[in-house]
């Protein structure tokens, strides 16, 4: 029988398995815009930055950012929950955690 305190913390994994599924999608479907506007500025030109050149970059960046807080609680969740639950792939979660530090430093 699962007790009270293991049901919460499955049930908050799923929780942030959930959004960080979601953000996955986000930031594939965010990734082309982003690529689109870097892939059309060329080089040795003065060219004007205009907002909505800057638009895709920080769409992409936000949706980057909310995958790793995602991640990073799930991840923690799972810990909790002890040696027999699942855990995020080793690259992935080192990947994830390199990431987060380049987004937020």
């Amino acid at each position: 029988m699962v007790g009270v305190e293991s049901e919460h913390l499955l049930w908050t994994a799923l929780h942030w398995a959930a959004p960080a599924l979601h953000q996955a999608e986000r930031v594939r479907a965010s990734f082309e815009p982003y690529r689109a506007v870097i892939l059309s500025l060329t080089d040795g030109e003065i060219m004007c930055v205009t907002p909505e050149m800057e638009r895709p970059k920080a769409i992409f960046g936000a949706d980057v950012y909310f995958l790793m807080i995602a991640m990073k609680h799930l991840d923690g969740v799972l810990k909790v929950l002890g040696s027999n639950a699942p855990r995020l792939d080793k690259d992935l979660k080192t990947k994830a955690i390199e990431l987060r530090r380049l987004l937020e430093h």
